[in-house]
């Protein structure tokens, strides 16, 4: 699981220290997860509680004895949009690799999700594309007309701590343009690139603001609005990267161990985009 963190920063309730009794051993996004969708009148079931310090319910998860408690991690990280979290019972961080039991986990057991991330407070005017606007101690971008194609405004990724990226659509106007947003290693095309998603050695989601366009090309997916959230969330030790808006992630992606990675979105014409610490993980 993550490092373990004191500091809960959805509630900035303090956590004490946990005891990590085992060697701590990755969970990998490129692992297939067990469900554990168990039969819940079965004896041996285990009903598990994840909750925030703050007392909200995440989650309740019913699994096997010998069910690995990753399981857990996992529905946790889908409650908050696929923000990375350590998982504590007691005193103890629970790791991947520990059975329930092991864990000590029985019946109604709650464990709490303590959220471990560097949360970006403002754009990087020095590896964005120099030509966008920047406002309120750059928070805030847009992007004037007649720029290059696809310009990013962009953050660099901690190598060393899962790193979120929110922000909020202030102006969004129909165009021809795309609106992208994800990840991507630091030589990401700054300018005249195809944006998040399919530029090489990216990985994101693209919106055509073109009504028309959208619905053909996205008959499941929500086109962003003004007021819509989206956040970017990628974590280097577990090489995974998530993409979620307005709380819901929208797609999750593996991507490699090694380089140097940065977040960001490529604007369309006249976009406007406000990093917020209006995370929903902040709202609990």
């Amino acid at each position: 699981m993550c490092t373990p963190s004191e500091s809960c920063i959805c509630c900035g309730a303090t956590v004490a220290p946990v005891e990590d009794t085992r060697q701590s051993q990755t969970l990998s996004s490129n692992s297939p997860v067990d469900t554990a969708s168990h039969d819940e009148n079965a004896k041996d079931v285990v009903k598990i509680r994840i909750g925030l310090v703050s007392g909200k319910v995440l989650a309740e998860v019913a699994l096997q004895p010998q069910d690995d408690v990753a399981v857990l991690e996992t529905e946790a990280r889908r409650a908050l949009g696929g923000s990375p979290c350590d998982l504590v019972h007691g005193s103890r961080l629970l790791l991947s690799g520990q059975s329930v039991q092991s864990a000590n986990l029985e019946n109604m057991s709650q464990v709490i999700a303590v959220v471990n991330h560097t949360v970006v407070k403002s754009w990087n005017s020095e590896i964005t594309y120099e030509l966008l606007e920047f406002s309120d101690d750059e928070r805030v971008v847009r992007r004037p007309k007649l720029v290059s194609a696809n310009p990013a405004a962009l953050v660099a990724a901690d190598p060393e701590i899962p790193t979120t990226l929110c922000f909020r659509i202030m102006a969004l106007p129909p165009t021809r343009t795309k609106l992208t947003a994800g990840v991507a290693n630091d030589e990401f095309r700054k300018f005249f690139g195809k944006g998040f998603g399919k530029e090489e050695n990216s990985w994101g989601i693209q919106w055509s603001l073109e009504k028309e366009a959208f619905e053909a090309a996205n008959t499941r997916r929500h086109r962003p609005v003004v007021g819509d959230l989206i956040c970017i969330t990628c974590d280097l030790l577990k090489t995974c990267a998530t993409v979620s808006l307005n709380g819901k992630i929208v797609d999750m992606f593996n991507i490699p161990s090694e380089g140097s990675y940065v977040l960001g979105a490529t604007l369309s014409t006249d976009c406007k985009l406000s990093i917020t610490s209006d995370d929903p993980l902040l709202q609990c």
